[in-house]
């Protein structure tokens, strides 16, 4: 497991949280590191999971984490990302995550207990309400967005369209190699010379003699 962050500070306390319950994370190993997604090298590795929180926020730097996650994600992994809307900004990073050929799917009702919370909250905007006086929800409500690499998948119908090229080829082939084999036949024939005709192998007949 690694965990990352941009700011330094945010880094240190990642690295003391590490260390005080290193006891509990038994065999897995945990690291952190500092991070900057527009300079990121690929040292971290390749990841089946990656977790993401309020990171779509600075639209400058949008392509940078697209990237980070086409170079450490797993064909086979999966991103999940919760991010508020933050008018417009998160639609355009699942775009240019689509652009960059990962799957994209954004999704407002995941969990029954925080859509129950949000519609509360929705519902006494202006109040209190459970000690929240500002809820807004371009700002407030986490979306969650799963990313991940098309599937690859197995095609019957390209498989279908392979194998019957590949019959058409070979009948070709086949259709070629007898056509030349039986130029060669020909030419083999003409090239043999013709057997004597049977009278050519009749013995002349003795002088003086006289068929009756």
């Amino acid at each position: 497991m690694v965990l990352t962050d941009v700011n330094p500070t945010v880094e240190a306390t990642l690295q003391l949280n590490v260390q005080k319950n290193a006891a509990a994370f038994s065999r897995t190993k945990v690291s952190a590191h500092m991070l900057h997604w527009a300079k990121y090298d690929g040292h971290l590795g390749y990841f089946d999971v990656i977790i993401a929180a309020d990171c779509t926020f600075f639209k400058d730097f949008h392509g940078a984490l697209v990237e980070v996650l086409q170079g450490a994600l797993t064909h086979r992994g999966m991103v999940f990302m919760f991010n508020p809307a933050r008018h417009g900004s998160l639609d355009r990073f699942a775009d240019l995550t689509r652009q960059a050929g990962l799957e994209t799917l954004v999704e407002y009702h995941y969990d029954d207990v925080v859509w129950a919370r949000h519609q509360r909250l929705t519902e006494a905007a202006g109040t209190p309400a459970e000690g929240w006086t500002a809820y807004d929800t371009e700002t407030c409500f986490p979306l969650l967005l799963q990313i991940r690499w098309p599937p690859r998948m197995f095609s019957w119908r390209a498989a279908a369209v392979a194998l019957a090229a590949t019959g058409a080829m070979l009948w070709a082939a086949a259709s070629l190699l007898s056509q030349m084999n039986a130029g060669r036949r020909r030419r083999t024939e003409r090239s043999v010379p013709l057997p004597p005709s049977r009278a050519e192998h009749v013995p002349p007949a003795p002088a003086g003699y006289r068929a009756t």
